[in-house]
């Protein structure tokens, strides 16, 4: 007995063909598949084995919260006068560490400011020489203390004297 594809030609071509066909196409499975094995095998090397609760809890309240979270206020201000001004400021509740800003007005234009800490107590105080800051004597002088970062409380306290007017010595 003869072979077949001796006989017809054409057919031989045709089968090797077919062979030469599955053999591209099962070369690019296999490629495929092993890419997919390989991607899920590299996702799976990063993950962890079991979930674990995050390391930072950052949370960001609203602008309204944020004011008032801790409801704090200036309770008083105060000035003294003489050579220079002694000038303080007091929190409610008692809060240390809070950056206080004390603005200087010169007849209602503002002429500098200078920060000063409150104490454990919630005070915060500064000596202030108001001629380096424009006065003269006769003008109007206000001091007003607000909070330096309004995160940290709400609320201003001022004290204004006329002239020499109220003005007490140190």
């Amino acid at each position: 007995m003869s072979d077949s594809n001796q006989e017809f030609p054409e057919t031989r071509a045709t089968d090797e063909a077919a062979a030469e066909t599955l053999r591209i196409m099962g070369r690019r499975s296999l490629l495929k598949n092993l890419a997919k094995v390989g991607g899920v095998a590299a996702v799976a090397s990063v993950l962890p084995s079991e979930w674990v609760k995050p390391v930072l809890d950052i949370a960001v309240l609203p602008a309204h919260a944020q004011l008032t979270q801790d409801d704090v206020t200036i309770l008083n201000c105060d000035m003294d006068g003489g050579d220079g001004f002694f000038s303080s400021c007091q929190l409610t509740p008692a809060r240390s560490g809070v950056s206080m800003t004390l603005t200087i007005l010169v007849n209602g234009t503002e002429t500098g400011s200078l920060m000063a800490t409150t104490d454990p107590s919630g005070y915060a105080s500064t000596t202030v020489d108001p001629f380096t800051y424009g006065w003269t004597g006769g003008e109007t002088l206000t001091f007003r203390w607000s909070f330096t970062n309004p995160a940290s409380g709400f609320g201003t306290c001022e004290q204004t004297y006329k002239g020499n007017d109220n003005i007490r010595p140190e």
